[in-house]
């Protein structure tokens, strides 16, 4: 990990095939968006992994789709439309969401991809902590699983790492 500028694929794509952690998320995952009724995206460690989680979700009567890389774009846009219209309550996505993706009404992050890149983590935080000023909503929930790597802020102190950077940035 100290020779890489992120988590090795081979070891995302373990984590992703850990049928107890999938488990986990799984209900976390079905409670902040049944029981809770929170517009909740997840980030999957795998191509695979995503598309196992939103299976076992809908297994279990959730609502739930994947969105990776391969997905049709046909698909990929009826799932993204149909997540901003609240008429999907969970999307579950690899790779896809972190940037240029916006849907003010998420109330529930789950961050099941660990990574070592703060900007990264910030991003996948980002997608739910819009506020209502930027059109977001007044709260939501950030879920990170346990084996996110021990050197990561925590979600609520992510931004300091940017503005330490910002602070010594001289113009």
């Amino acid at each position: 990990l100290s020779e890489s500028l992120d988590i090795p694929q081979s070891v995302l794509k373990k984590l992703g095939e850990d049928s107890l952690r999938n488990s986990k998320i799984v209900t976390a995952a079905l409670k902040a968006s049944e029981v809770n009724e929170w517009q909740t995206i997840i980030f999957a460690p795998s191509k695979e992994s995503a598309i196992n989680i939103a299976l076992f979700i809908r297994l279990r009567d959730g609502d739930a789709r994947a969105v990776v890389g391969d997905t049709p774009s046909a698909d990929r846009s009826k799932y993204i439309k149909d997540f901003k219209n609240k008429n999907l309550k969970i999307l579950v996505n690899y790779g896809v969401l972190t940037t240029g993706f916006d849907a003010p009404s998420i109330e529930a992050v789950i961050i099941a991809r660990p990574t070592t890149s703060v900007v990264l983590y910030s991003q996948m935080l980002g997608r739910g902590l819009r506020g209502t000023k930027m059109g977001g909503t007044k709260d939501c929930t950030i879920i990170d699983v346990n084996d996110n790597i021990a050197n990561m802020p925590d979600s609520s102190n992510a931004y300091m790492f940017f503005n330490t950077f910002f602070q010594k940035m001289e113009i």
